[in-house]
């Protein structure tokens, strides 16, 4: 009577963790578009995260959670219990720790998950750009003031283009290592094609460059 069959006691073993294993969310009925492969934002960065619901029962899903993993382990909570609405914007930490990440979006029941590209958060740059902001609107032809203010030497600025799929382009180096003293002269070509743009500054020593938010460059 003590004795057990040996087939019995495998099955005794193997029966709850193949329990456990289907209690995991394994239906994908989100994909996480945003952040793409490679993006990089600093840390105390606004991050967007947008995902599209891509099967039926995903309409049945009102409530997600997101959180930012490592490892797959969660690495910081975004929010709980927010609507399935396709976007959500949060301000990362000033001290969150650099490296690589993904963003994940989990139904808030734990039935269904999604993981977003590869992405990177990198340190604060110390630099920051005061013009052009997002508002700015410059006219081919004229002649504008970018600002920002660091500490450093010399400043390199270079005016790159946002092309479909928020991809940069590279169309102008504005000024190869003036000195740094907060503020620089552009007058923008009358041939530059309209649409939005964003300006790139380097100031030595800084290794890193800063972006602008994007603004828009058209005609008269």
């Amino acid at each position: 009577m003590l004795k057990m069959n040996k087939n019995i006691f495998l099955l005794l073993i193997i029966l709850p963790l193949s329990i456990k294993s289907f209690a995991q969310p394994l239906i994908q009925d989100f994909n996480v578009i945003a952040p793409n492969r490679n993006f990089r934002i600093e840390a105390g960065g606004m991050l967007t995260i947008k995902w599209i619901n891509c099967s039926y029962s995903a309409r049945n899903i009102s409530k997600l959670n997101i959180y930012i993993v490592k490892n797959n382990k969660i690495a910081y909570t975004i929010a709980e219990n927010i609507p399935n609405n396709g976007k959500y914007i949060a301000k990362l930490p000033s001290d969150f720790a650099p490296g690589c990440y993904k963003i994940e979006v989990i139904s808030a029941g734990k039935t269904s998950c999604a993981f977003s590209k590869e992405f990177y958060v990198i340190a604060k740059i110390p630099i920051k750009i005061i013009e052009p902001n997002s508002g700015s609107i410059w006219k081919q032809g004229n002649k504008y003031m970018i600002r920002w203010d660091a500490k450093g030497d010399k400043v390199y600025i270079y005016l790159l283009k946002v092309t479909e799929g928020n991809k940069f382009v590279s169309r102008l180096r504005i000024a190869d290592a003036v000195d740094n003293n907060g503020e620089y002269t552009w007058h923008i070509p009358s041939n530059l094609e309209d649409g939005t743009y964003i300006i790139a500054i380097r100031v030595f020593p800084i290794r890193d460059v800063k972006y602008s938010p994007p603004f828009v460059i058209k005609k008269r």
